[in-house]
């Protein structure tokens, strides 16, 4: 038993890596990612020895390294089991333990199909992400930026920089993480195919100091 959830534990980090690798930029390959998934399916074999709020988590990280690869069925096959595992967390949960939550699974839902194109749906997610997350939780300035790229592949611009612009303003210096910089930069090229709109110029005007666009 004790091997078993320690082969587990090892797989979860083998995930987990593999996801601050997409959140900082550093892409991995398509081979990187199909080992990475093969440790997942070791991982699924002794799944009743973890948490369900844990294998929550493994399959949104799952499914946001497929949306990665615009593989659509592939995600929301494991968005799927994500959402089974935290119906079966809501019974179980430990308070001050499990820190995956299903706000945070609305948000990466949210990310999912921002990152596949699909903007209504993501949209959807995203607004129930923000309905759920605290005022001051971190996360909402990421599912911000990702309803905001949203509203940019449906050619929205204005509504795009309005939103990206009240996250980027109410972000004290502390808060502008490494992450949230490149995730900020990753907006800025959703506007790419407008970057002479007056809004985007202005855009990127007030912020180009701080987040570094343009470099």
């Amino acid at each position: 038993m004790y091997r078993c959830a320690s082969t587990i534990s090892l797989n979860g980090k083998v995930l987990a890596m593999m996801g601050l690798l997409l959140q900082q930029g550093k892409y991995p390959s398509a081979p990187e990612l199909a080992e990475a998934y093969g440790e997942l399916g070791e991982a699924e074999v002794r799944v009743r020895e973890v948490a369900a709020s844990l294998r929550g988590f493994l399959a949104s990280l799952e499914a946001e390294l497929h949306a990665t690869l615009a593989d659509r069925r592939a995600t929301e096959a494991a968005l799927r089991r994500a959402d089974r595992a935290m119906r079966l967390a809501s019974t179980q949960r430990r308070p001050g333990i499990d820190f995956f939550s299903t706000a945070k699974l609305a948000a990466y839902k949210g990310s999912c199909f921002m990152l596949l194109g699909r903007p209504a749906r993501a949209q959807e997610h995203c607004q129930e992400a923000l309905a759920m997350l605290s005022p001051a939780a971190h996360t909402r300035a990421f599912v911000e930026l990702d309803l905001a790229t949203t509203f940019a592949q449906q050619s929205e611009v204005e509504r795009a920089c309005e939103l990206a612009r009240a996250t980027l303003t109410r972000l004290g210096p502390d808060e502008r993480t490494p992450r949230l910089v490149r995730r900020a930069q990753d907006f800025r090229r959703s506007l790419d195919r407008n970057g002479s709109a007056r809004t985007v110029r202005d855009f990127d005007e007030e912020f180009r100091v701080a987040f570094g666009f343009g470099r």
